[in-house]
């Protein structure tokens, strides 16, 4: 098994203590065998059991992932896979946050010295985020994304920015920022003649996967807006020290206060999922509106339910209904082209595209109509939906 990168330290790096390390490495260690060991023994409780039984009694096989649940939970083995799953989702944050509570006057301090060197940030205290942000703490994350404790608050970006690298089981990379690297690699292959004077990053918590364009294209100016204050707070301290320029500002993305035709990329990474059915053709909208002649948007997230068996939709399904990701599963059922197209985007120029994770799995970078049974692909990669004006 390929071992993680470490977190690489930045300016405002918690500083973690060898308990907090200890801590830290268990919950990884607990994650690991959720999803290697207890994920595997649900799949042949499925193969072996569940599914041949149904069979046999109703005479068909499952419709859907609901009747699928419905017998998969009345299992003892799954019920313990789901309960030691969400466990370790808290042990996750709490490895972090002990730590963090412990040194937050710090880092307050030391994000506030940061100043305004290179990039900016503005914060709204006037914004008030979307419900379907703050009405529960989503992925379990301890006071959700929109914690603010004050003026100079970066708990909740450090709890991100944490929190975040340990659910990838550090598999993001030393600074967590492979998705914006995966999206840039798709964009170099695919249009080598884009270069975007403005760059916009929608949902950029903090920005992690903002500043990889910063680095990309030098020349432009690089922004990026969410609607939570403290990540903010923290990502541009975080920019600051690692010495690249963005202007971050506290902004929703479905009606941001840009000009019409301002950028030239607009981009976000696994923003679509965390919103509604009623903000996501929004967001899709507002970028249109956004982009010049011949700009590009590109938001990276997850793939459609079309493109996996029905076990591994289950899997997955486990996000709405124990992670606190209440759009998760909804999100996977939409016709991701077509709201761009409604949006107003020209069909021709709408891709949905997977783009695996892996540089060496170049086998995996087909449409998406090319993936419907190559779930091994699917699950390596993630979906791209891209639209050009």
């Amino acid at each position: 098994m390929r071992l993680p990168a470490n977190q690489q330290s930045h300016g405002i790096t918690p500083k973690w203590s060898h308990d907090d390390r200890s801590r830290q490495a268990f919950q990884r260690t607990v994650r690991e065998n959720v999803i290697r060991k207890l994920g595997t023994g649900s799949r042949v409780l499925f193969d072996k059991k569940v599914k041949p039984r149904f069979e046999k009694n109703s005479g068909r096989p499952f419709k859907n992932r609901q009747e699928l649940k419905t017998e998969m939970l009345a299992e003892p083995y799954y019920q313990a896979h789901l309960s030691i799953q969400r466990t370790a989702q808290e042990l996750m944050w709490a490895s972090a946050t002990y730590s963090i509570e412990r040194q937050l006057i710090d880092l307050n301090a030391r994000a506030k010295q940061t100043g305004h060197t290179l990039g900016s940030l503005e914060v709204d205290p006037e914004l008030q985020p979307p419900r379907y942000i703050t009405s529960l703490d989503i992925h379990c994350q301890p006071g959700g994304y929109c914690l603010d404790l004050g003026d100079d608050d970066v708990c909740a970006g450090a709890i991100y920015d944490k929190g975040a690298y340990m659910y990838g089981s550090g598999q993001g990379g030393p600074l967590n920022d492979r998705g914006a690297k995966m999206v840039l690699r798709y964009i170099k292959r695919e249009w080598p003649e884009l270069k975007p004077n403005r760059v916009l990053d929608m949902g950029c918590a903090t920005g992690t996967n903002t500043v990889p364009y910063c680095i990309a294209y030098p020349d432009a100016k690089v922004h990026g807006i969410d609607v939570a204050a403290g990540l903010l707070r923290y990502g541009h301290a975080r920019a600051e020290s690692l010495g690249h320029a963005v202007h971050f500002s506290q902004q929703n993305a479905e009606k941001t206060k840009f000009d019409d035709e301002s950028f030239d990329l607009i981009v976000s990474c696994i923003l679509l999922h965390e919103t509604s059915t009623k903000a996501l053709p929004n967001i899709i909208a507002e970028s249109r509106r956004l982009l010049r002649p011949g700009g590009m948007m590109v938001h990276m997230d997850a793939g459609g339910f079309a493109d996996m068996d029905l076990f591994r939709q289950l899997i997955f399904d486990n996000e709405t209904y124990n992670n606190n990701e209440p759009f998760w599963s909804t999100f996977r059922e939409l016709d991701i082209e077509k709201l761009a197209v409604d949006a107003g985007f020209d069909a021709d120029k709408v891709i949905y595209h997977c783009e695996s994770f892996d540089k060496a799995e170049e086998s995996s970078n087909k449409p998406r109509r090319a993936l419907k049974e190559a779930s091994t692909a699917v699950v390596r990669g993630f979906y791209l939906l891209v639209g050009g004006k």
